[in-house]
């Protein structure tokens, strides 16, 4: 079931990418790695936030191998977000919400929401914590960053986030980072 889904999923992202330019790739192999890349485990029932989602990568691959977690995706891009929701839909994805608009504008209303944020591709780290911090509950919840296999966690400041922990998975063809904010 998974697979089939996922193989659905790359076949909608190679059939978009034509119209609006919501993947980097049109290779089915490429595409097929930086899925693969995308998985990991999430605690069930948790509210789990993929930020600058585009196209759902890591948030629906995710999602497909961890079902009963409640993910919202938020995206600047009205145009990649009506997308996703056409992808979610086919796929019969369940999600809560999908979020339009700079992150700014949903802190208000999702400040310390948040179980879990995963974000691939972002940009600059600081300007990512930066804009995704406020989101995470305090003393309990974790952010997963998809960054290059060179990246170097030591180039994040601790002290500057109060970041209780960083670690990394390393992966076929990035490093996903896992910062906590607990012990």
């Amino acid at each position: 079931m998974n697979k089939k889904k996922i193989e659905k999923y790359i076949s909608l992202l190679l059939k978009y990418k034509t119209s609006i330019n919501i993947i980097g790739t049109q290779d089915k192999n490429v595409l097929t790695h930086i899925i693969q890349d995308s998985i990991i485990e999430i605690e069930k029932n948790t509210n789990v936030l993929d930020i600058g989602c585009g196209a759902g990568i890591p948030g629906v691959p995710i999602k497909i191998y961890n079902p009963s977690i409640n993910i919202y995706f938020m995206d600047k891009s009205r145009k990649k977000i009506n997308i996703l929701k056409y992808i979610l839909l086919n796929l019969d994805i369940d999600y809560k919400k999908c979020l339009i608009g700079h992150s700014d504008s949903f802190i208000n209303d999702y400040k310390n929401f948040f179980d879990t944020i995963i974000s691939r591709g972002m940009g600059n780290i600081n300007y990512t914590l930066t804009k995704i911090i406020p989101f995470i509950k305090r003393n309990r919840g974790s952010i997963y960053l998809w960054k290059p296999s060179n990246f170097k966690i030591s180039s994040i400041n601790k002290k500057k986030y109060n970041i209780k922990n960083i670690s990394s998975i390393n992966k076929q063809n990035c490093k996903i980072v896992r910062i906590s904010f607990f012990s």
